[in-house]
């Protein structure tokens, strides 16, 4: 299980990081549950791995167990937790409500289920601009001769029921192929949830008759986070109070603003959090060589080594 929670990569404090986890339990679905312990991360206080961060006050934590289904069936897979994100827009009342995620399969005799979709752009650190059409593609991958769909759901609560009420933001449609999600568009600043319902189906051959069915359905949430004031890049804000990253797409060389001279320490992530660049600057203005980067998508973390507080930058790099 992937999960991302407010904190950063040592719990540092900076952030508020009531919902982070060392451990989570995983429901399997068949009336058993395991406590996992989270794998990634340098070692906390606590004495257990911390997470990785991804962006300002957000960190992505890998939970992962092995279970042996007892018979063929379908199965919902689920992990719930006290406690959300405070003033979500579209979630009222959001710290109160829990945090409620989960993954169906079918185990038959046709099909494995070690195929579950694969989602390449990471569902966290997604920003908007009010009044702008905010894009996203989930670009979920499962096997060739399986096919994928794409819906909008609820965010849920324990027991599978929608968080009381939530709503889908108007003009917010993502389509059922491509699995692209279009808003157009933001009409008021805040913190925004997506549920995103991605389902394979298999085929099988059956005499004469090719029959397709639903494999497993994964829901992924997607966070946004849309800004009042801020600069439209590629898919993402990549200008906001007085930060830039430029160009993007980019080939060998960036230039980042920063909103004051300072030290700085700026660390370039990949999708999955780990860390490939780090470098420290104290200009407002400053160009630096990325060539040794791969094709890709990074989180650019951008840490005030003075107050502690992080700002991050979306960039592409062809």
């Amino acid at each position: 299980m992937v999960d991302y929670t407010n904190g950063d990569s040592v719990n540092s404090g900076v952030c508020n990081t009531l919902a982070d986890r060392d451990t989570i339990r995983i429901h399997w679905g068949d009336g058993t549950s395991s406590l996992v312990y989270r794998s990634n991360g340098v070692i906390d206080p606590a004495g257990y791995p911390g997470g990785n961060m991804v962006c300002e006050c957000r960190k992505v934590s890998y939970y992962s167990g092995q279970h042996t289904f007892p018979s063929i069936g379908n199965y919902r897979i689920w992990v719930d937790d006290d406690d959300r994100l405070y003033n979500i827009v579209n979630i009222p009342g959001s710290v109160s409500d829990d945090f409620y995620i989960y993954n169906t399969i079918t185990v038959n005799s046709f099909t494995n289920v070690d195929s579950l979709p694969v989602i390449a752009n990471v569902l966290t650190c997604a920003n908007a601009c009010v009044g702008h059409c905010y894009y996203f593609s989930v670009d979920a991958s499962v096997p060739a001769d399986d096919s994928i769909s794409y819906k909008l759901g609820s965010c849920l609560v324990l027991g599978g029921n929608p968080a009381p009420g939530y709503f889908i933001p108007t003009g917010a449609v993502i389509d059922p192929l491509s699995g692209v999600l279009s808003w157009c568009s933001p009409t008021a600043a805040g913190i925004y949830n997506f549920a995103i319902l991605i389902t394979r189906y298999s085929s099988v051959i059956i005499g004469s008759r090719t029959i397709q069915f639903p494999v497993d359905t994964t829901e992924a949430e997607l966070q946004v986070i849309v800004e009042a004031n801020c600069v439209i890049g590629i898919n993402e804000v990549t200008n906001a109070e007085g930060y830039a990253i430029y160009p993007s797409p980019a080939t060998d060389m960036v230039t980042i603003n920063v909103a004051d001279v300072g030290p700085k320490q700026i660390t370039f992530y990949n999708m999955i959090g780990q860390a490939l660049l780090t470098t420290e600057k104290t200009d407002k203005q400053f160009t630096l060589n990325i060539s040794n980067l791969g094709a890709g998508v990074y989180f650019v973390n951008i840490k005030d080594e003075v107050s502690g507080r992080r700002k991050t930058l979306k960039l592409i790099k062809n």
